[in-house]
This record gives structure tokens, sequence and C-alpha cells, in this order.
């Protein structure tokens, strides 16, 4: 099938929160081996994966989600922009939703890992967003700017490490860091750590509506929300991450709580339910128009 695109082209989808619009924003997606999941077995991961009609791939979606709300306009991250995996669909998915870089007043950040920050620079590290103010959890930032966090045991994380004090020193004048709370109008940052000490959600609400973004509670929903034990290899603190998820999960289905998350499948939002002693995921189908 030579000169038929093999991937597909840059992709949104929109959906109201009362008089909010969230958009979720796909920059690409991530390849791996089984060998970053741990607490299941590689045939149990296939066959969760083919059980949900999905190639039995360890692949990752990659999204960053927009705001608007007719006062500011909010990313929450801000994708890999081609650091890794194939990546870098941001500023093209941005276009599709009629939005400019520098129409962006504030960047959300879950994490400081590559796959959530790397789009806040461009190829000649300048500022992506020229005029957004960045947000993030106080002990993400003081977890990466730390030297004494990155011993020996922490060496593979480095190249990630250079990424996020780039990053930080480029949005040093606009850079914010929180520890919870409302961080903007009906935003509130929930703190979620595990998977980073400072994984931080963003709880939006609208005229009684609410979702949670939930960043990296889960990278493969189909794995992790039937299977919560499983952990992956990036998790800085894996049993607290299990732990947080667990929590996230059994708050997500009593509530009956929207969730929007980096690494769903599209369109990216989904439902928790209970099922028997563990969880399943009820992914919100495609509509074709807002009302």
């Amino acid at each position: 099938m030579t000169g038929i695109p093999m991937q597909q082209a840059p992709t949104v989808y929109r959906r109201k929160l009362g008089d909010t619009v969230i958009t979720l924003l796909n920059d690409g997606f991530e390849d791996y081996s089984f060998d970053i999941v741990h607490h299941i077995t590689r045939p149990e991961a296939e066959h969760l994966l083919r059980a949900a009609g999905l190639p039995p791939i360890a692949r990752m979606p990659v999204h960053a989600f927009l705001i608007q709300d007719g006062r500011h306009t909010t990313l929450v991250d801000s994708g890999d922009a081609n650091c890794m995996g194939t990546g870098g669909y941001l500023l093209s998915a941005l276009r599709v939703a009629g939005v400019a870089p520098a129409e962006i007043d504030t960047v959300l950040v879950t994490h400081a890992h590559t796959d959530h920050i790397g789009g806040l620079l461009a190829p000649d590290g300048a500022r992506v967003f020229p005029r957004a103010e960045v947000v993030l959890h106080e002990e993400e930032f003081r977890f990466w700017s730390d030297d004494a966090n990155f011993g020996p045991e922490r060496q593979r994380m480095l190249p990630v490490r250079a990424l996020a004090l780039r990053v930080f020193e480029i949005y040093r004048s606009s850079l914010r860091t929180v520890t919870g709370g409302e961080v903007l109008p009906g935003i509130v940052l929930e703190p979620l750590p595990g998977h980073t000490p400072g994984h931080s959600g963003y709880r939006v609400t609208s005229k009684g509506e609410s979702v949670l973004i939930w960043g990296d509670i889960v990278h493969l929903a189909d794995i992790q929300i039937p299977r919560p034990e499983a952990t992956l290899v990036f998790d800085v603190d894996a049993p607290l991450a299990e732990a947080t998820r667990r929590r996230v999960l059994e708050r997500a289905a009593s509530e009956n709580l929207l969730i929007a998350g980096m690494h769903l499948q599209f369109p990216g939002f989904l439902r928790i339910v209970r099922d028997d002693s563990s969880f399943a995921l009820r992914p919100e189908r495609w509509s074709p128009a807002l009302d």
C-alpha cells in the first residue's frame, strides 16, 4: 500500500460541559513492549486488549485538552512535540480546533514527563505559547529540580529531567506552582501522587457538570482499569500510583464522574462502573454535534 498514509489525520473531539467546551487534541501515540507493565502477565494483558477490540500492543494515545469558557483559553498538557513515539501533532490539532498558540493564556501541567510538557518548546527551544502562564504542583517542580532525587537508580530519567528543567527555565517568568485548590475559575487542581510525586488532575466544573482530567492515572486503560494493580516502569512510586488509581476509580464509580485522560482511546472520555470486585470502563461515544 505504498503512498497510502498509515496514520490518522490531526484529531480533535469537542464536548460541552455546562457553559464550557472541552476539546481533546490528539498529539499522536507511543508504542511500547509489554516489559513496561508490571504485576500482570503478557498473556493476561493481551487477553484484556483483545476483549476490548484492540490489537495486543502496548499502544498509548497521547492527548492534550483545550478548555474554553469565554474567559480563558486553557490547555491541559501539551503532548511530546515528537520527542518520542509518533507525536508532535498538537499544533495541527489546535489549528483544526481554530485556536492559535498565542491565544492560549494558561497551560495546566499534570506532571513533567516528556509526553506532557514536550510540546511547550519549539525545536529551537523557544516558547510555543508566548502568552501562557504555566501551572503545576509545587511538589512536581521540587522533585525535578532537586539533584538529590536523581542518583544512580534513576539514570534512565535524566533525559526526562533535562527537558523538564529546560521548560521550567524558559517559562520561569510565567511559572506558577500550587499545592491544590482552584487554579482558574471553575478548575481545581487535585493532587494524584504516585506516577510522579506531584502528579495532578484537574477537575473542571460548569453549571453543575464536572469532568476530572486525570492525567496518567492509567496509561493502558483496558488493562489498568479492570486490573488496577498493573503498574508501569514509568511510575516513580508504583505502590502509591496503584493506591491512587484505586482511590480515583472508586470515587469515579461512586460519583458517576466523567473522566478525561491523556492516554484514553479516542474520544478520550469515559465513566467507571464497578465490576464484581474490580472496575470496568464505559467509553463515551463520539457525537457529531455538541448539543
